[in-house]
């Protein structure tokens, strides 16, 4: 058996992640509660930490809210370049520059 170390593993698990789990499901049960949330502190801009491959920042982003998704895990970002890249997300998600308080209300 090959013996993985921890990045080598969560690249590998981020390559499947999105087909082991039913987001539909799990978006319809956590959405709401997020939503309920983010209205209660006014918030329009969001930055999801640890965003795994983005589905909560797209959902959100669907719904009328700025978010980013950001993961330390270098295959999980792609999902918060690809918020940026249409145009819902003021990332950038790699640079130094980039601060978090000055661009979002609040972080999930």
């Amino acid at each position: 058996m090959e013996t993985l170390n921890s990045s080598e593993f969560y690249d590998r698990l981020a390559r499947a992640f999105d087909v082991m789990t039913d987001w539909e499901s799990r978006l319809a049960h956590e959405l709401p509660f997020l939503q309920q949330t983010l209205d209660q502190h006014k918030a329009k801009r969001v930055l999801d930490t640890a965003c795994g491959t983005g589905w909560h920042s797209i959902a959100l982003a669907q719904r009328g809210y700025i978010t980013a998704g950001c993961d330390a895990q270098p295959g999980n970002d792609r999902a918060g370049e690809r918020e940026r890249d249409a145009g819902r997300s003021p990332g950038p998600f790699r640079d130094r520059r980039f601060h978090p308080a000055r661009h979002f209300h609040r972080t999930f």
